[in-house]
């Protein structure tokens, strides 16, 4: 078996179905069911626990670049909230041109990341989010 980093959330790794037996840690293979019923473990391990083979899968846990919120994954190039990519999708779709009320300095983390538009676009910018910026695997 294999891990697989494909057609799971950030961070999670299962192990593939694979055709070769899957081994005990005294390298003798295992039998027919134990395989089987190993193979449903590892397909259900959830943010961390042991495997098939005692394998450890633990979630990977990423955050946002702009506002330092939980990512829920990879936005216009970057690790992002909902609420960023939402934003920034917005602002690039709607030519909106923000104005900051003080001096281009404001602070943008999750509990401030509402109160100044035209900061929050800026660090999206300084962070590497771009307009083309999608994953070329998808």
């Amino acid at each position: 078996p294999r891990l697989s980093p494909f057609m799971h959330p950030p961070g999670h790794h299962y192990l593939e179905a694979a055709s070769t037996p899957i081994y005990r840690s005294s390298h003798q293979p295992a039998s027919r069911e134990d395989q089987c019923d190993a193979r449903d473990e590892a397909f259900s391990v959830g943010e961390l626990g042991a495997g098939a083979g005692g394998f450890e899968m633990a979630k990977e846990t990423r955050f946002c670049a702009v506002c330092s919120d939980y990512a829920s994954g990879y936005h216009y190039g970057v690790w992002s909230c909902e609420g960023c990519k939402a934003f920034f999708k917005r602002s690039i779709q709607g030519h909106n041109d923000y104005m900051c009320p003080a001096t281009n300095q404001c602070t943008i983390d999750r509990n401030r990341r509402k109160s100044c538009q035209a900061c929050r676009l800026r660090k999206c910018y300084e962070v590497g989010m771009m307009k083309g910026g999608v994953r070329k695997d998808r």
